[in-house]
Formats: structure tokens, C-alpha cells, sequence
């Protein structure tokens, strides 16, 4: 027999209030009626099938976070939460976070509905449907993991979760009902799954902010119901890799980063003429792991340019990939042999580049790259010119031109980073680094001294790596006479990469009381010369 609230909420609140007070008692009785608090939060539950359900009856100043477990002990008993009534915590603005532990399939209508400080929530892996206006209106809700085996995602499920920046939709949703995510303000970007086969109207209307959206190819849907400004992306899949198919609003298309990943695929191709008659299209990256470009992907894009990089993934570029993109000077590939019938021909400069092996001094996040030899665009192989270390974008850093007759020059805001001594400044301290030789010849290795003595005070950390333009160097040496004298100088940290401390270098800093050193071994002393 299941037990459910049917009296009064006056008398019950009383009859509740009494039991408190009391004690734990947390059970109401009224005849055919029962009804368990555990944790603040009420249930109803069924004596015959030993199940419960969380009550739509809930206190109004419920607060926190709050746990729905797999089971409660009702009168010595273990119940099986199965279940969360519709309108469940609808309105319980106190309440900051949840985390579901039973065994539920369904998050119901309006069981979050308004929850506008929940900030939280944990969905287990049974739920497969998101219900009618679930979590609307929750504005502190900033993401949320949708659970793998969820099939349905219900009108106004998510609409106006205005904190929310960034929601995963898994693989095996079929169906995003209507306005499922409508006035989510600051959500920038969405994957709708392969799987989805059913959209609604207006699913992300009213969201400023979205910036790109990924569409299954063969999806239906409607632009007029899309933010205007945001960017959407057609793809299909094969396996676990992606193909970029198309795209809508070509307007929005400008400076271009193709995404290495739609949910969880990995792009390897970008099909055939996805961006032709792009007129906008001004920059496009291509990252790492795309494998093809199809063929006239790219064909009369009138403003791409002015260079392009292939990375070293790509093995294949299409026909007329680049036709009549005349804004194009110069492409950078990894071998000539792909780029040949790719319409660049005539039209822009061809530079051949080597990843160099090992990556000694590379910046972070940098690829370190020599230019063996150039197809210029006139037909020869080089002349008289230069090139910039930063000519190959944010990715990469040109350390060597091997190309007759190529001048190799820095871009990079330092005329010579390989000159020595150099000055940095790392967390507000100016420092000055002699880069340090091996065979009469330059390393990546420096050694540091504070450029201004009296600029030192109070506690300092020696940097473990310096930047000097293109070029990372890493401290191995703090140098002779480096903080003599410092009497402001109250504690120093030491990097595990310094090897050496040269003579002299804390003498009369009277008031150094802390010297650390960064290092994992249990004696800092054994790979240090002082």
C-alpha cells in the first residue's frame, strides 16, 4: 500500500511540528496517511513494493545541499527511492546544491523549476528523460553533465539557466523539445549529437552569446529559430572521427578556428566545398588531427588570407581546394606533393617546413620549425627575401630558413632573442640572463641576476624558465654576486632547475631567514655546485 498526503497541510504541518519536537520523529500518521522526513526532505513510500518517492510536499525553507540517496530507513526499514514527484523542490530558491543517488529514471516536470540559487547537481546514469521545464529558471546553474543514457530532453528543460556557459549533450539523445534551452544567455557553444533526430522549435532562441552550433547533416531544423549571430556547423560521423559537411550563416564566419573535437569525435576532415563562396572569410586554423580537406573547401574565399598553415597531419588537400583565393601569399605544408593541385599555383608563395626534433626551447605551447626550401609563386624556387619567426601564427615559431637567399628576421617584438645578455621581467621582478655556453656554443640554459638589487625586497622566487621573444630558455644558474648586499631580502625560492649557485650570491642579505628549495629529492644539495 502506497501512502500518500491527503489531509490537511495545517494539520499535518502541526501534527509534524509536534513530532519534531519530540524527537527524531519524523512520521506522520493520519489514519491512511504516512509520510518521512530524512535529511529535511519529505517522502512518501509504499509498505508493499518496500519503495519511495520524494514527495511534491516539501518544505518551503528548504536549504543547502540536499542528497536523494538510493535508499531510507523508514521505521527500521530499507525503501528503494525510485521516484521524484513532479514539482518536487519546484521554487526552493535556498537550495544550492543536489546530488541524486536513487535509482530513478525520470527528472520530472518542474522538480527544479525556479531553484535559482542551485548552483549543482549530480544526475545518475538510470535517468534517460529530462522532463517539462526541469531545471528553468535555475540562474545560478553555470553546467550540468547530462547522464549518457538520457533520451529525451523535455520543452523548457533548461530555458533561461542564464548562468550557464557550457552544457555536454551525450550520444543517444533522440529528441530536444521545444525551447529545451531558450534564454540561456551566456551559453557559447553546443554540440547536438549524431543521434539526435528530432528538434524543437526555438531550442536556443534567445541565446546572445552562442557562438557555434554543431549540427548533424541530415538534422531538420530552422534558422529562423537560431541566434541570428551564432555560427552552425554541419558534420557527419564515421566511427569516432567527425567530418565538417557545412555550415549556415556564412556571415558569421570570419576568423576561423576549425574545432579539433565535436562532442566527443575527433574532426579529421573538412568535405568537400564547405566554405566555397565564403566571401567573409578572412583567417581560417586547421588544428592538428585533421587528416583531408575536400576538394574547393576553401574555393573563391576572396578575403582568406594572407597565410595559410597546413599542419602536419594533413595528407590530402582537394582539387581546387584553394582556387581564387587571391588574398593568399603564402601556404605553409609539410610536403609540396599535396598542395599541387590545390589552385595555390601561381598565386601564392609554397614554404616546405620541418618540425624540429628535439623541441629544445620551444615556448609553451609552440611547435619549433625550419623552412628547408620555398615554391614561389612566379615558378622559382627562391630569391632574395624575408621571413618573420612568428610568420606561421600563434602555433608555431620558424627557427631556422635553410631556402637560398631567405633572411630569417624576428617578429616576435626582440631583434635577436639568441642575443646575450637579455633582460626579463617575470611577476613584477626585472631580471637580467647570460645565456650559458657549452663548446663555445649557445644552449637553452641561462643564468639569472636580479637586473636592480635595490628593486628586491620582502620574499622572492627564482623563475625555473624565461622567455625572450620566440625563445625559452631555462634557469640553471643564479650567478655570482646575484643578491649581495640584499638586506631586504627575507626568503627565496630556488627552482629544481638551477644546478648552480655562483660565489657570493647571499652574502650580507642579514635579514634572509627562508631558503627553499624545489625539488622532490630528500637532499636539494646533490645536483647543486655552490
Amino acid at each position: 500500500m502506497r501512502h500518500k498526503l491527503s489531509v490537511k497541510k495545517l494539520i499535518f504541518s502541526l501534527a509534524l511540528a509536534v513530532g519534531l519536537a519530540l524527537g527524531i520523529a519524523a512520521v506522520c500518521s493520519f489514519a491512511d496517511t504516512e509520510i518521512i522526513t530524512v535529511d529535511g526532505v519529505k517522502y512518501e513510500y509504499d509498505t508493499s513494493t518496500q519503495t519511495a518517492t520524494v514527495s511534491s510536499y516539501q518544505d518551503t525553507n528548504l536549504s543547502g545541499n540536499i542528497t536523494i540517496p538510493a535508499q531510507v530507513t523508514i521505521l527500521g526499514e530499507n525503501y528503494t527511492v525510485t521516484e521524484i514527484e513532479d514539482t518536487a523542490f519546484s521554487g526552493r530558491s535556498n537550495i544550492t546544491g543536489v546530488n541524486i543517488k536513487a535509482n530513478i529514471t525520470s527528472i520530472g516536470r518542474e522538480v527544479f523549476y525556479a531553484c535559482s540559487n542551485l548552483k549543482n547537481v549530480n544526475i545518475p546514469l538510470s535517468v534517460n528523460t529530462i522532463g517539462q521545464l526541469a531545471f528553468s529558471g535555475c540562474t545560478s546553474l553555470d553546467n550540468i553533465t547530462i547522464p549518457n543514457n538520457v533520451t529525451t530532453i523535455g520543452n523548457n528543460a533548461f530555458a533561461n539557466c542564464t548562468s550557464l556557459t557550457s552544457i555536454n549533450i551525450p550520444e543517444g539523445v533522440i529528441t530536444i523539445d521545444n525551447v529545451a534551452f531558450y534564454g540561456c544567455t551566456k551559453l557559447q557553444n553546443i554540440a547536438i549529437p549524431s543521434s539526435v533526430t528530432s528538434l524543437g522549435s526555438g531550442v536556443f532562441y534567445n541565446c546572445t552569446s552562442l557562438e557555434d552550433i554543431y549540427v548533424p547533416k541530415d538534422l531538420v531544423y530552422s534558422n529562423a529559430e537560431i541566434q541570428a549571430s551564432a555560427r552552425i556547423w554541419k558534420y557527419s560521423v564515421n566511427g569516432r572521427n567527425a567530418t565538417i559537411t557545412g555550415i549556415d550563416h556564412p556571415d558569421q564566419f570570419v576568423n576561423v578556428e576549425i574545432p579539433s573535437k565535436i562532442g566527443d569525435y575527433t574532426v579529421t576532415t573538412i568535405g568537400q566545398e564547405v566554405f566555397k563562396l565564403c566571401y567573409g572569410l578572412q583567417s581560417i586554423t586547421i588544428p592538428e588531427g585533421v587528416a583531408s580537406i575536400g576538394n574547393s573547401a576553401f574555393e573563391s574565399c576572396s578575403s582568406l588570407g594572407p597565410n595559410i598553415i597546413i599542419p602536419e597531419s594533413v595528407t590530402t588537400i582537394g582539387q581546387d581546394a584553394f582556387k581564387n583565393c587571391n588574398a593568399i601569399g603564402n601556404v605553409f605544408v609539410k610536403n609540396f606533393n599535396i598542395i599541387s593541385g590545390a589552385g595555390v599555383k601561381g598565386m601564392a608563395d609554397v614554404w616546405r617546413y620541418e618540425v624540429l626534433d628535439p623541441q629544445t626551447g620551444a615556448p609553451q605551447g609552440k611547435i619549433l620549425v625550419k623552412i628547408p626550401s620555398v615554391q614561389r609563386a612566379n615558378g622559382t624556387t627562391s630569391y632574395t627575401n624575408t621571413i618573420t619567426c612568428n610568420a606561421m601564427g600563434d602555433n608555431y615559431v620558424i627557427r631556422s630558413v635553410e631556402a637560398n637567399d631567405v633572411t630569417l628576421t624576428h617578429g616576435c617584438g626582440v631583434a635577436d632573442p639568441t642575443s646575450s645578455p637579455f633582460d626579463v621581467t617575470v611577476d613584477g621582478i626585472s631580471w637580467t640572463c647570460t645565456i650559458l655556453q657549452e663548446d663555445n656554443q649557445n644552449t637553452n640554459n641561462v643564468s639569472i641576476v636580479p637586473t636592480d638589487i635595490n628593486a628586491i625586497s620582502g620574499d622572492v622566487e627564482i623563475p625555473s624558465v624565461v622567455l625572450n621573444g620566440c625563445m625559452r630558455y631555462t634557469v640553471t644558474e643564479v650567478g655570482n654576486l646575484a643578491f649581495f648586499g640584499c638586506t631586504s631580502l627575507t626568503s627565496i625560492t630556488i627552482p629544481s632547475s638551477v644546478t648552480s649557485i655562483g660565489n657570493y650570491t647571499f652574502k650580507g642579505c642579514s635579514n634572509l631567514t627562508s631558503v627553499t628549495f624545489e625539488d622532490t629529492q630528500e637532499n636539494p644539495f646533490e645536483h647543486l655546485t655552490i
